[in-house]
């Protein structure tokens, strides 16, 4: 039946959830008018001092729960990529929620001084749900590798910083003849590091594939064990009641599911930690610098450790802006001489450690002029199914309105504000989306409140209306930092309602009639999407969910074993452009991961159009100058270039071309991926001159016959020597490598050394890297 209604057996369903949400928002607004409003008037007759104790506002547990009763009645649960995982999640809404209500009723009559809320909000139950939704996920992953889109990217990034920590940026000979590792500041990944640094140095970082399977226990035990435990430290830290920080860290399991779509399909884990962190962040900033409460060193310490860990996510910045202005615009409390010094010493400490790194990577990567550009020319964003189907009409309309001068198109503006906040608002958890609100109302009030409010609304401002302007910066996610603040007030919300229906149901001179099965099947609605909450998480990380994220197959391993065995003296060259090729689940998917670890799980050099997600178009590795005179021998002469001695492919154009050739023999096949060898004389590291070359910890050593010798890794101006006073570099141009934009190409130089006859007369070996006196230091040591 199509129309304003359908029936089903299972639930009454309205076809559209803005039914829902248009009526929510009328009885909020009725709320506001009849309560608050009026109350607040009433307030503002009083003396000033009595004023500061009377909070005006009351919490009407009916108009709330009416709203969560019609998103079960709607089809908000049918939605694709919405919060629920399938049809059937209403219903076991309200089997969860009667039993807990039965249940309490039940402990009620046993023990009449326990409250509902004392049973409810425990360690016990917190515990015993995030034991569940563990072992949930560490049942499915069952030792698999997390491999979707970026995990291998950050699992390859862990091993890197696992093994040069701190000297970054490092000269990295894994990947394409040498590059300088600047990624290991802008992606972030350092947060996630120092979370896992002990596991890391345990393993002796992730150089296998046994080692590697850790990343999903780490990422298991930060998300479902300590970013809840850490929300519960930042309610307590804002001076809430326990019960409602045990609340905020059971809603903090699943407080909307692209926090999901972030963290397990995206596999953008540092963005992720620092979302989670947030709330401590901000709320150490409060005790330290606005608490009425004297500060004590801990939390200095502690707001230095949680805070450093957020800013190696560069953008965490914006989530702590009001904070800090909030802050410095109090500085007769922030700077009050019972907390002066330890705000002084943190505020040194802090601009020192990070200023230097912040300051280096917006040198290296020139990221004010990204940040300044105002449009995604070649570039694209992660964005769900949904996103790239039913709204690709607003993210087109988004792009273009960046590039009309302010203050035109104000239609535009509000269609894709509305489209932005219908798309985010379906993947929120109704308690946090319904309750924040009154929440805010119903929190204590004075500078905490203020702090907490002005934070949410400022994230959601951000992550609606910025992501307008700066698409670049996909700034959409931070709805997921917004929901951790959000849950913060709603189970400010969700203690008072229960609290105020377990009183209505408790009335002992009324009868069991409709003044008590009321709010008792209304609690039964409350109670059912708090206990609905792990089982959202668990069918996220149990890949239940709409957005899908996968796990390394067997190609992983044994692609990596056989470019170990025979990948040669030289690199192994992968054929054509590869993004999410590996891992994926069929030949037309992309759903598989960046091929960045074959590197460190091979352990040989290796050559791609890239190992990350940094170009953003079809590129072909093999510069254009080579391609264009296949039939030449193009591909072979760049293949010498580079010392390739064995090549990837995963496509039928350069399997059928590694056949045809006859000094290439095939090693290894498997899915789609090809290994051959090619057996041609002549390998060499050496572009002019000879000598023998090593890799090394930190680039490479060479130990030249000659004079003067070119050495096939790329020259960095960055790149040294560990003898500057005996040896001369220069870079010599090798090729011109085509870059994304399909239009201009960057010349590609490589190394060339100059030394003096006494300096080969003695057998001393050149290290050449961005610290070549650590790599002699360490070659030495081992030899």
């Amino acid at each position: 039946m199509t129309g304003t209604m359908e029936f089903s057996f299972a639930a009454l369903r309205f076809n559209s959830a803005r039914i829902s949400i248009a009526a929510f928002t009328g009885c909020a607004i009725l709320w506001l008018v009849l309560n608050v409003l009026p109350a607040a008037a009433r307030r503002l007759g009083l003396p000033k001092d009595v004023q500061k104790r009377v909070n005006p506002v009351t919490l009407q547990p009916a108009v709330f729960i009416f709203g969560l009763v019609l998103i079960l009645l709607s089809d908000f649960a049918a939605r694709r990529f919405g919060y629920f995982s399938d049809a059937a999640s209403p219903a076991l809404v309200m089997y969860l929620g009667s039993f807990a209500v039965i249940l309490l009723l039940l402990h009620r009559r046993l023990n009449e001084q326990t409250r509902w809320t004392d049973v409810i909000a425990t360690w016990p139950v917190l515990l015993f749900c995030q034991a569940a939704v563990a072992a949930s996920f560490f049942h499915y992953a069952n030792g698999r590798i997390l491999f979707s889109d970026d995990h291998p990217s950050f699992i390859y990034r862990l091993h890197l910083l696992a093994e040069h920590f701190p000297f970054i940026p490092h000269y990295n000979t894994d990947w394409n003849a040498g590059y300088g590792t600047t990624e290991l500041f802008s992606t972030g990944p350092l947060n996630l590091f120092l979370a896992a640094a002990p596991i890391l140095y345990f393993m002796h970082g992730f150089a296998s594939y046994g080692a590697a399977a850790f990343y999903t226990e780490i990422i298991g035990v930060l998300f479902i064990g300590i970013i809840p435990l850490c929300v519960v430290s930042a309610a307590r830290l804002f001076g809430l009641h326990n019960k409602v920080a045990l609340t905020a860290a059971l809603l903090i399991l699943a407080p909307t599911t692209g926090l999901f779509e972030w963290l397990l399909k995206y596999g953008t884990v540092p963005f992720a930690l620092a979302a989670g962190l947030a709330p401590l962040t901000v709320a150490l900033i409060y005790r330290l610098a606005l608490a009425p409460q004297r500060p004590r060193a801990a939390h200095a310490v502690g707001l230095f450790i949680a805070g450093t860990l957020c800013m190696f996510w560069s953008l965490s910045a914006i989530v702590f802006l009001p904070a800090a202005i909030i802050a410095f615009s109090s500085p007769k409390v922030t700077f009050a001489a019972d907390r002066r010094r330890l705000v002084a010493a943190f505020l040194a400490l802090f601009i020192l450690c990070n200023g230097l790194w912040f300051w280096r990577l917006a040198s290296e990567l020139d990221v004010f002029s990204f940040v300044k550009s105002s449009s995604m020319v070649g570039m694209n964003q992660h964005k769900s199914k949904e996103e790239a189907n039913a709204l690709s009409t607003a993210n087109t309309a988004a792009t273009a309105l960046v590039k009309k001068k302010p203050g035109k198109s104000l239609v535009q503006i509000a269609q894709t504000t509305k489209k932005k906040f219908l798309q985010s608002g379906s993947k929120f958890n109704p308690l946090v989306l319904l309750f924040f609100i009154p929440g805010i109302a119903v929190a204590p009030r004075g500078t905490a409140r203020k702090v907490l409010a002005t934070t949410t609304f400022w994230l959601l401002f951000v992550a609606i209306i910025g992501d307008q302007y700066k698409p670049q910066l996909e700034l959409k996610r931070m709805a997921v930092n917004a929901s951790y603040f959000m849950s913060i007030f709603a189970a400010c919300a969700i203690i008072e309602v229960i609290s105020r229906l377990e009183k209505l149901c408790s009335e002992p001179a009324v009868p069991w009639n409709l003044r008590r099965i009321v709010p008792a099947l209304g609690a039964a609605v409350v109670l059912g999407f708090l206990f609905f909450t792990p089982f959202t998480a668990a069918a996220a990380y149990g890949n239940r969910s709409w957005e899908k994220f996968t796990f390394s197959p067997p190609i992983v391993k044994d692609l990596s074993a056989a470019i170990r065995e025979h990948g040669g003296s030289g690199r192994t060259f992968i054929f054509d452009f590869v993004l999410h090729e590996l891992g994926s689940t069929s030949w037309n998917a992309q759903d598989g991961g960046h091929i960045a670890p074959l590197a460190s799980l091979s352990g040989k050099p290796l050559y791609a159009s890239d190992y990350y997600h940094r170009v953003w178009r079809y590129t072909d590795p093999l510069p254009h100058a080579y391609l264009t005179r296949i039939k030449e021998g193009g591909v072979e002469e760049f293949l010498d270039l580079i010392n390739a001695t064995a090549v990837v492919t995963f496509t039928y154009h350069w399997e059928n071309y590694c056949r045809s050739q006859p000094h290439y023999r095939e090693v290894f096949s498997e899915e789609r991926w090809r290994l051959f060898v090619r057996e041609r004389p002549g390998a060499s590291y050496f572009l002019r001159g000879s000598g023998e070359v090593r890799y090394e910890s930190e680039g490479f050593s060479v130990k030249p016959a000659e004079t003067e010798v070119v050495v096939k890794f790329r020259y960095f101006p960055k790149v040294k020597t560990s003898s500057p006073q005996e040896v001369e570099i220069y870079p010599v141009p090798a090729f011109t490598q085509q870059l994304d934009d399909l239009k201009t190409g960057k010349e590609v130089s490589f190394i060339g050394l100059r030394v003096k006859p006494e300096f080969i007369a003695r057998g001393k070996k050149i290290y050449v890297g961005y610290f070549p006196a650590r790599t002699e230091r360490l070659a030495k040591q081992n030899d």
